[in-house]
């Protein structure tokens, strides 16, 4: 028995030895498994540690790149609260107000130094904070005056930044950008732009721009006048459409308003809706670029050539009459004096006699064609400087009737004057008898012999005139030609010049006469009874009494 306690004991000792190197072989193991652990955790901890380090380096670089981007901008920069105050602001408009950073940080936005420039700009400020704390962008030009007191202008703006979680606003940016240079260039551009607009618009030539699509932009006041098309109804409308009823189909299907890249010139002639004249027109189209070949438009000039047509049609009337009234006399006096010259009436002395006199009457013709062509020329032109002084009318009929007195006495005419003595005009005495000597002279002409011919001259206190007339008892004038008399070579009758030895500038002359003086002249005629040429002249006492006498009307 004590053997097999012995034995029991020895197996248990062997299990417990078994045991202890099992449990000691297992420590070992959780103790080789536990340093393993600290180690990887260990250096887990210090690759952490080294990333953190890495991150909150790279993240002070960032923050540094961020600070010198920030500082070196060259737009002004700052982060408000939403109640307005500066967390930060970059370099530049600390520079620009000539202040630190120190001493604006914390404070209102408002109380900014550029701000506190005027109570003005001090309420903007306050304004633009209180629109984007509530959510809206606030934007404006304002005026900073510089430390130097040079005026800048800035486009501000402020602007909310959200929550994301939230949309709550947590911060305000406002931002500023020197736009002077801009605005200056702006206000250049405008300028010229309303030059430009001052221009077109003062023109006396019609003017109108078009679109690439041929669409009217400009419509100036002139082109309102040539074509009786109101401004209001062409911008915006179609080129082609606006001129269909101006200008000839054939025409217009060659022109493409604001779409054609050639230069076009051509004329037409078109009534004016409103008045019915008919206007000759000169047209030039030309294409518009901007700057380079592209094209953008199209510009249309219009100028009315209506009287230059008609000065040339005139000139060459005149040219043509002059030839014909200077080359009429030449040949008589060429034909004339050539029988003289070649002896062919040296036998016949009397009929030589004639020859010569012929020469001399076309001579006087011809002299008093062109004295009657300068002084017609100097009236017109303005060259005629008239010496006014006070002149008793009695006086001026009376020079005028000593000038024709031997014409009337040939042609058997009476001459009467009814003139008050104590009647004055004002006005130049040589070219005034001018007139009464044009008008007696063609009475004479065209007056029956053994009648009399009526000068008369009155006061027209009412319209403040002096009237004179002219009245005589010829062949008379045909109505269609009461007007036309008064013009160049204009004659009742194409004979008359060669019959009664007239230029047909008389009354040409007279017109111009009076019309420098103020006055107007006018005829009234009754076929085969005769005909009265009146004319008027402005009577300067009479007004000037007339106008004192409503003066003390008003007063009383």
């Amino acid at each position: 028995m004590a053997a097999t306690e012995q034995q029991l004991l020895e197996q248990r000792t062997a299990a417990t030895a078994r045991l202890t190197g099992m449990t000691n072989h297992t420590l070992a193991i959780a103790y080789s498994l536990s340093l393993v652990s600290l180690g990887t955790i260990y250096a887990l901890l210090r690759r952490e540690a080294g990333k953190r380090q890495q991150a909150e380096a790279n993240l002070r670089r960032s923050e540094h790149k961020f600070q010198s981007v920030f500082d070196e901008l060259y737009e002004f920069a700052g982060l408000l609260t939403p109640a307005g105050r500066l967390i930060e602001v970059n370099q530049a408009p600390l520079a620009f107000a000539q202040v630190t950073r120190e001493e604006v940080l914390g404070k209102p936005f408002w109380e900014f130094p550029l701000w506190q420039q005027s109570s003005e700009l001090t309420e903007i400020a306050k304004t633009a904070v209180s629109q984007a704390a509530a959510g809206r962008f606030f934007y404006t030009e304002v005026t900073f005056n510089s430390p130097t007191g040079q005026p800048h202008t800035f486009d501000v703006s402020v602007k909310p930044v959200h929550s994301a979680q939230s949309k709550q606003v947590i911060w305000l940016i406002a931002e500023g950008r020197d736009i002077t240079t801009q605005v200056q260039l702006r206000d250049a551009l405008r300028q010229e732009r309303n030059r430009s607009l001052q221009l077109i618009n003062s023109s006396v030539d019609g003017i109108a721009a078009f679109d690439e699509q041929g669409t009217c932009t400009v419509w100036n006041p002139a082109m309102e006048a040539l074509t009786g098309i109101p401004r209001d109804r062409a911008i915006g409308q179609c080129g082609m459409d606006l001129f269909r009823s101006l200008v000839p189909d054939s025409t217009l299907q060659h022109l493409h308003l604001g779409m054609a890249d050639t230069i076009t010139a051509f004329d037409f002639s078109h009534s004016h809706p409103q008045t019915g004249q008919l206007r000759m027109i000169e047209a030039r189209y030309s294409p518009l670029h901007n700057g380079s070949t592209t094209l953008t438009g199209g510009l249309i000039m219009l100028r009315d050539v209506t009287r230059q047509r008609e000065l040339e049609r005139l000139k060459r009337e005149f040219i043509s009459i002059i030839s014909h009234e200077i080359r009429t006399p030449l040949s008589s006096i060429r034909g004339a004096l050539g029988l003289v010259a070649e002896g062919i009436l040296d036998d016949d002395p009397q009929t030589a006699r004639e020859m010569v006199s012929i020469a001399n009457n076309n001579i006087e013709r011809l002299v008093r064609l062109v004295n009657d062509i300068l002084a017609l020329n100097r009236l017109e032109s303005g060259q005629v400087d008239l010496k006014y002084q006070w002149c008793p009318v009695i006086s001026l009929v009376q020079q005028a009737f000593s000038s024709v007195e031997a014409l009337a006495t040939t042609h058997q005419i009476r001459l009467e004057a009814t003139v008050p003595d104590d009647l004055r005009v004002w006005a130049d005495p040589d070219w005034l008898v001018q007139v009464l000597v044009n008008l007696v002279n063609n009475a004479i002409k065209f007056s029956p012999p053994q009648t009399a011919i009526a000068v008369t001259a009155e006061a027209i206190a009412s319209e403040s005139i002096i009237q004179f007339s002219v009245a005589d008892q010829g062949r008379g004038i045909p109505a269609d030609k009461l007007q036309t008399i008064f013009g160049r070579f204009q004659q009742v009758d194409a004979s008359d010049s060669r019959q009664k030895g007239g230029t047909g500038l008389g009354l040409a002359i007279c017109r111009q006469i009076v019309q420098q003086h103020g006055g107007r002249i006018w005829v009234e005629s009754e076929l085969n009874k005769g005909s009265t040429f009146y004319f008027t002249l402005p009577h300067p006492e009479q007004r000037q009494e007339a106008e004192r006498n409503q003066t003390t009307q008003k007063l009383l």
